[in-house]
């Protein structure tokens, strides 16, 4: 799957930022993962994908976690050298 599919793209474009958002605006089934500190897992059935929500109690340091470990992903993304052994298996965000 890479970022121009139809999938990614419904999904950006919706931009959904709830569990009933994806399941009533973008026509997909989730099954449930995990729970973290701040947030619950879902994998998108049928697409090798999974979706992350920030827990509505921790709503605000969830978001603010996640931005963190974007930054995070993306140094260690643009810095291949420094970070080679574990960029090669870092997943594809979108």
């Amino acid at each position: 799957m890479n970022e121009n599919s139809p999938f990614i793209k419904k999904f950006k474009d919706r931009c959904p930022d709830s569990l009933e958002d994806v399941l009533q605006g973008c026509g997909v089934g989730l099954k449930y993962l995990d729970s973290g500190a701040f947030r619950d897992a879902y994998e998108v059935i049928g697409h090798p994908l999974v979706v992350i929500f920030p827990l509505s109690e921790y709503k605000e340091d969830g978001i603010k976690h996640s931005a963190y470990e974007l930054s995070a992903y993306n140094k260690m993304k643009k810095s291949k050298r420094k970070y080679r052994t574990i960029a090669e298996h870092l997943p594809e965000i979108y």
